[in-house]
């Protein structure tokens, strides 16, 4: 996995990443399996990229190195909004003042 934010992605770290989450869920379990059809979803154009920041902070609610991991893959600008909806499932009303990662 990159470093920060800022390092570039390579396709290694996706499929380090993809490891780290079937690790996490096991292969054959639901949050796995849900997590590659996000990923299916978006590469068919079903869902766009807001659709697919929503799924993943919900699916990764409990995982925070799953979530940070993710995060690293985001455009700045994709990174607030992702903490923004984190914030937002957790009930957090003053999720307009956090910074990243928050």
């Amino acid at each position: 996995m990159p470093d920060s934010p800022e390092s570039p992605v390579s396709i290694e770290d996706a499929r380090s990443y993809v490891t780290l989450v079937k690790d996490t869920f096991g292969e054959n379990t639901l949050g796995y399996k849900r997590f590659l059809a996000i990923l299916r979803d978006y590469r068919t154009g079903l869902n766009d990229t807001e659709v697919v920041i929503r799924h993943v902070a919900e699916l990764f609610s409990d995982h925070e190195e799953l979530y940070k991991g993710f995060y690293m893959f985001l455009p700045d600008d994709m990174r607030y909004q992702m903490d923004n909806i984190r914030n937002e499932l957790r009930g957090d009303s003053e999720s307009f003042l956090k910074g990243p990662l928050n």
